[in-house]
């Protein structure tokens, strides 16, 4: 069985005859269980988010060829983490980009390898997976977790905050319990999230970013200040997307470990 779909610029999905991307997307070739995607040379953020949340739900190997990439993962993890990064070095490499950061998967057992701040360890000490979405968000309340951001999904798919910390550092914006990602942030800082949040949610595994970010409007805008983030998808196969879950704990190291969102 073979189906094609191409994903534009814009992160608009469309069906497709041919097999060569467009420019700034992606072409997406499915054979059995296979996945054959193949990227403009210049592949935009939309078009990455939109390959992420369109391959969820894969299961199959994935072939990815690209300028600089020729990789055939025989499982999705690697290959959503390979999108991933190729999203946020889009991100992060446009003039005056506010963030510089990485990427990686997260195992508690591995965490001493990450080196993670205080205020990331009471989320990071919980064994949610596999946990359907109440038991696991009872079991988040019980942890009374301070800084916790928690992402879910409206109807139409678009990312929205469901919890705030009380007080948290982010430049230049006003977020409230509700809004969606694309209403409250400028584009760059709006796909740079979304790459973090629809990866989670893909690969339903715990990922640890960090990095550099430019707080301006709170410190000098030439002060780049180091931060950390750790993210746990609550996306059992067995519950219906809509409540699914992204639960971040995040914080600058300077001033003093503030939380972010």
């Amino acid at each position: 069985m073979r189906s094609e779909i191409l994903i534009n610029k814009k992160g608009i999905v469309q069906s497709s005859a041919g097999d060569a991307p467009p420019e700034g997307g992606v072409c997406v070739i499915r054979t059995n269980q296979e996945y054959s995607i193949t990227f403009d040379d210049k592949p935009s953020p939309s078009a990455l988010i939109s390959l992420i949340r369109t391959l969820r739900s894969a299961s199959g190997a994935m072939i990815l060829t690209g300028k600089h990439l020729n990789e055939n993962h025989p499982t999705p993890q690697n290959a959503f983490i390979t999108i991933a990064r190729m999203a946020l070095h889009t991100i992060e490499n446009e003039p005056d980009a506010k963030f510089k950061s990485q990427l990686d998967l997260f195992s508690m057992t591995h965490s001493g390898n990450h080196q993670l701040p205080e205020a990331l360890m009471p989320l990071a000490r919980l064994n949610l997976l596999g946990k359907d979405v109440p038991s696991a968000l009872m079991q988040v309340v019980n942890a009374n977790i301070d800084n916790l951001v928690s992402i879910g999904q409206t109807m139409s798919m678009r990312l929205c905050f469901l919890s705030l910390p009380q007080s948290f550092l982010w430049p230049e914006v006003t977020i409230q319990k509700g809004d969606t990602l694309d209403e409250c942030f400028p584009k760059d800082t709006e796909y740079w999230l979304s790459v973090i949040y629809e990866t989670a949610f893909a690969l339903k595994l715990p990922l640890y970013h960090h990095g550099i970010i430019k707080m301006s409007g709170i410190m000098p805008d030439d002060t780049h200040l180091p931060f950390h983030r750790l993210i746990y998808p609550l996306a059992p196969i067995s519950d219906r997307p809509h409540n699914y879950r992204v639960l971040s704990v995040a914080c600058v190291t300077d001033p003093d470990n503030a939380p972010i969102i």
